[in-house]
């Protein structure tokens, strides 16, 4: 009995050292394209179509294909799109701090499109989605990126 708790006490801080390391996705964050999260949030039609990085702390991940990531900050929100299959962001590293560099975008989406895009992501993400929720259509701010460095 006590070799089993032994190895699994092991095998634990393994994984956990493992999870523990840095890790980059991609290209290499370029971290002279800086702003913080809250500028951006606070401006974000400042920042479109322009590349810079940002950083928060990941909250969720597409649990079917690590392609997207939403991060926080004290100040609020935004996805982090990565290419489908080119950069697949890990379900470990929510709870970690991470930064990203590329372009903002912004997409006006009607009602019925943002009822189409909150299903999907919450399907993605593995939540239920209640359609009745959505009363507007909204702007859909996302950082496309081409590297992530998960801290």
């Amino acid at each position: 009995m006590k070799v089993i708790s032994i190895f699994t006490i092991v095998l634990l801080s393994m994984i956990s050292s493992v999870q523990a390391k840095e890790i980059i996705l991609g290209e290499q964050v370029n971290m002279d394209l800086y702003q913080p999260l809250n500028a951006v949030l606070a401006s974000p039609s400042e920042f479109i179509n322009k590349e810079i990085t940002l950083k928060g702390k990941i909250t969720k991940v597409c649990k079917k294909k690590g392609c997207w990531a939403d991060i926080t900050s004290d100040d609020g929100l935004i996805r982090i799109k990565v290419i489908d299959g080119v950069i697949v962001i890990p379900i470990y590293a929510v709870g970690r701090e991470a930064y990203a560099t590329g372009k903002l975008s912004a997409k006006v989406l009607t009602k019925e499109e943002t009822m189409s895009f909150l299903q999907h992501m919450a399907e993605d993400a593995g939540e239920s989605f209640d359609p009745s929720s959505v009363e507007a259509g909204m702007t859909l701010y996302q950082l496309k990126a081409q590297s992530v460095r998960i801290l």
